[in-house]
C-alpha cells in the first residue's frame, strides 16, 4: 500500500507541475515563464516515469490489488499524455508570450 500511495504522490505531482507551469505562464505572459513550460513538462515526463516504475512493482508484488493495476493504468497514461505534450510544449503550442 506504501508503494501505490508514493506512486500515486509522483504521478498527482507530475501533473500538478505541468499544469501549474502552463497556468503561470497564461496568467503572466512573458518570456521567462514561457521557456519554463517545456522544462517543467520535462520534469513531470520524468516523475511520472518513477511513478509508473514504482507502480509496476506495487503490481508486481500483488497481483491481486486492485488499486495497484488502476494506479498502474493511470501511471501508464499520465506518462504517455505528458510525452505526446512534450514536442507541443518544445514548439511553443502551450505558451504564449508578449
Amino acid at each position: 500500500m506504501v508503494l501505490v500511495a508514493t506512486s500515486l504522490l509522483f504521478l498527482t505531482g507530475a501533473v500538478c507541475l505541468t499544469a501549474g507551469a502552463i497556468l503561470h505562464n497564461q496568467i503572466e505572459p512573458n518570456t521567462a515563464t514561457a521557456l519554463t513550460v517545456p522544462l517543467a513538462n520535462l520534469a513531470s515526463v520524468l516523475a511520472a516515469s518513477v511513478g509508473t516504475a514504482v507502480a509496476g512493482v506495487a503490481y508486481g508484488k500483488n497481483r491481486d490489488m486492485q488499486l495497484a493495476r488502476r494506479t498502474l493504468v493511470f501511471g501508464l497514461g499520465c506518462a504517455a499524455i505528458l510525452l505526446i505534450m512534450l514536442p507541443l510544449s518544445e514548439l511553443g503550442y502551450l505558451s504564449t508570450s508578449r
